[in-house]
């Protein structure tokens, strides 16, 4: 998470040096912009890009799920079998947050969940 967010702020500052802020107000496509800045032709390579990234996150997305409803007639995935997991989840976040706060006397009751 911590390397995605330092490319998102990397990106954002070279987007910031390569195109004025009142152009990236008016700018529609503010990537494509830049690229074309930097090299003829970089807005289309955007473009493919964003298209390749799109069609490779439906194909994950469509194969990732087909695996979900694949495994439900076994009970691995129902509900009621995840149920305790859920509960074990809530109650931990609970006493984190509990900590964190240092509200422990008022969430005795909170952390009485079955």
């Amino acid at each position: 998470m911590l390397i995605v967010t330092a490319i998102y702020m990397l990106m954002n500052i070279a987007y910031a040096y390569v195109l004025p802020i009142d152009v990236m107000a008016k700018s529609k496509l503010v990537a494509a912009d830049v690229a074309e800045k930097c090299f003829a032709g970089g807005g289309r390579w955007i473009a493919l890009g964003v298209m390749i990234s799109t069609f490779g996150t439906a194909n994950a997305t469509i194969l990732a799920s087909a695996r979900v409803y694949f495994r439900w007639p076994a009970g691995m995935c129902s509900p009621g079998s995840s149920a305790g997991l859920i509960r074990a989840f809530i109650r931990q976040a609970l006493r984190s947050w509990c900590r964190a706060s240092g509200a422990s006397s008022s969430c005795s009751a909170a952390l009485s969940i079955r």
